[in-house]
């Protein structure tokens, strides 16, 4: 039986362009909300993300609700796109933003899977990297390297060679991979 959730929170970047809003962005978003609703969802929330100017009205008209920074999910979890940081304390952080990838070498071709992004924080909280859903973002791939995360939560807080990548896909379902620190050195 398939999960029939009452809820639903959209951590940012509902929509692609920045300086304006589209009208097919709008529609979409708007129908977005509306399906939700149809499938028994009674409440979504969307986080503002860098990409989600000028659209706190469609969702506030189409019966979501429009967080401006962050979302407490629950006692220790909050919510939160990432691209910049906001103030709380949580033991566990849930962002988008990154949009995080594996490229593994398959029968000769190098195949792009969207991933989870498990990354320890240096107090010993958790990160928790939710991979990109919409067409536009194909994922960013994920590297040892700090500087190159677009998250200041990942790039200040994140223990990124601990972190773990959990891919991705329709025909595999979800795969649990060993850490970067590991996982670079197989992969090379």
């Amino acid at each position: 039986m398939g999960l029939k959730p009452k809820k639903v929170v959209i951590v940012g970047d509902v929509k692609h362009a920045f300086d304006r809003l589209l009208k097919q962005e709008a529609l979409e978003t708007a129908k977005l909300l509306e399906w939700l609703s149809s499938r028994g969802v009674d409440k979504v929330i969307v986080i503002r993300g860098n990409h989600d100017n000028y659209i706190q009205g469609v969702v506030t008209k189409s019966g979501g609700e429009f967080v401006e920074d962050y979302l407490d999910v629950d006692k220790g979890i909050v919510a939160v796109h990432g691209h910049k940081k906001a103030e709380f304390n949580a033991d566990i952080i849930i962002i988008g933003h990154e949009h995080p990838a594996i490229k593994i070498n398959v029968a000769g071709s190098r195949v792009k899977y969207p991933a989870f992004l498990i990354v320890p924080r240096e107090d010993g909280g958790t990160i928790v990297v939710l991979p990109a859903l919409g067409v536009y973002q194909t994922g960013n791939p994920v590297t040892l390297d700090r500087s190159l995360y677009l998250s200041p939560y990942i790039r200040e807080e994140g223990v990124v060679e601990e972190a773990v990548p959990i891919i991705i896909d329709e025909s595999v379902g979800s795969l649990k991979l060993p850490p970067l620190r590991e996982l670079d050195k197989i992969l090379g």
